[in-house]
């Protein structure tokens, strides 16, 4: 759509046509702000930004750990500890089975022809 179009479909107001305003306006009058309407804002504003106490203590710490391990280097740290964590607990876990593997070897080796 050029501009020329989009022009044409704007009303043709005349700001000087004041009763068409008050018309317009008066079609959908806007209701009257309770009083102290600002103060209960403002009010709402500032409770909203004071911090709410935890209700138990191990919530309370337990929040600052979370907060704490969402900071980027804490949670840079937390990732590394629980790769390495990770790392460790799958070497544990397959060298058993690597140890299990050889002895069955050496006994294959040893002894080919398993006595019944």
């Amino acid at each position: 759509m050029s501009g020329k179009e989009r022009d044409d479909m704007k009303p043709n107001l005349e700001p000087a046509d004041g009763r068409l305003l008050a018309l317009l306006h008066s079609a959908r009058p806007a209701p009257p702000l309770p009083l102290r309407f600002q103060e209960g804002v403002w009010r709402r504003l500032d409770h909203a930004r004071t911090p709410v106490p935890a209700a138990g203590l191990p919530l309370a710490r337990l929040d600052r750990w979370v907060e704490r391990l969402l900071r980027p280097r804490f949670a840079l740290a937390s990732l590394g500890l629980l790769l390495v964590a990770g790392g460790l607990s799958g070497v544990l876990a397959s060298s058993g089975a690597v140890r299990q593997q050889a002895q069955q070897h050496y006994l294959a080796a040893v002894a080919p022809h398993p006595v019944r």
